[in-house]
């Protein structure tokens, strides 16, 4: 390819752009053949042109040439200038959507983070009013004792289970810390039970890996009707989240995904 775009350098009338070269170089041979024309033929100064009606066609025919030469050198110019602007503003757009996407991924687990929730609650109530078909939230939190509260890939390894275990046309976001939505598309409560259970297995069999740690999860779900609102049904979660990690207040079974059979170990 370096001998090949080497070897082009070589050839400024071939490639994209050659007739445009060529059309300029030939108004400007016409150019310069009338105004050599024009010269050799012209007399003394007193003869003027009125008497040599060839010479005033070739001061046309120079003069028209020209003012095409100089007219074709403009738009060119300006076609350049507008294909370097275009070229510009295209690299502008693609580095923005690098930014916009960039800055909607958390960098420690690489899932979606909370800044994404804007878009996906918009596009998730749209397709729930559209298609009548059930979406149901879960929300997750992280629960750490004190050693595991030192460990760092805790909420890394709980977000590769999390994706391992839901589909890909699930949304999984990292909305905090230690707490994750999962978004679940025509998805009903039933349904949705049966993708909890495949994530308690993944759990139990982790923890079973790694005697010194364990993951556990506490949860809250909702499943939303055509007409519902997404943003009520999270505050909703996190409200009923919060009050099960109350310390003076028990944690409902409902709101657990894998620390009973923890406490069975």
């Amino acid at each position: 390819m370096l001998g090949r775009s080497a070897h082009a350098s070589w050839l400024p009338f071939t490639g994209q752009g050659a007739w445009e070269r060529w059309s300029s170089l030939l108004l400007l041979v016409i150019v310069l053949a009338a105004l050599a024309a024009a010269a050799k033929n012209l007399g003394p100064a007193e003869a003027g042109l009125t008497n040599h009606p060839g010479k005033i066609w070739l001061a046309l025919l120079g003069g028209t040439s020209l003012l095409l030469l100089i007219v074709k050198l403009h738009l060119a110019s300006q076609r350049r200038l507008l294909q370097e602007i275009s070229s510009a503003l295209a690299a502008a757009g693609a580095r923005a959507d690098r930014m916009e996407r960039f800055s909607f991924l958390d960098p420690e687990t690489e899932l979606l983070n909370r800044n994404y929730l804007d878009r996906l609650f918009g596009q998730a109530s749209k397709w729930l009013n559209r298609s009548g078909n059930p979406v149901t939230i879960l929300l997750f939190e992280l629960q750490q004792n004190e050693m595991a509260a030192t460990v760092d890939y805790l909420p890394v390894e709980a977000a590769r289970l999390l994706r391992a275990n839901f589909r890909g046309s699930d949304y999984i976001v990292r909305i905090a810390r230690n707490q994750f939505l999962v978004l679940l598309p025509d998805t009903s409560d039933a349904q949705a039970h049966y993708a909890l259970k495949r994530l308690v297995d993944k759990l139990d069999h982790w923890n079973l890996e790694n005697e010194k740690l364990e993951i556990v999860l506490r949860h809250q779900e909702i499943t939303c009707a055509p007409g519902a609102s997404l943003w009520q049904s999270l505050e909703e979660l996190e409200q009923k989240l919060r009050r099960t990690t109350a310390p003076d207040e028990p944690v409902p079974e409902s709101a657990m995904v894998s620390q009973a059979s923890h406490e069975s170990h």
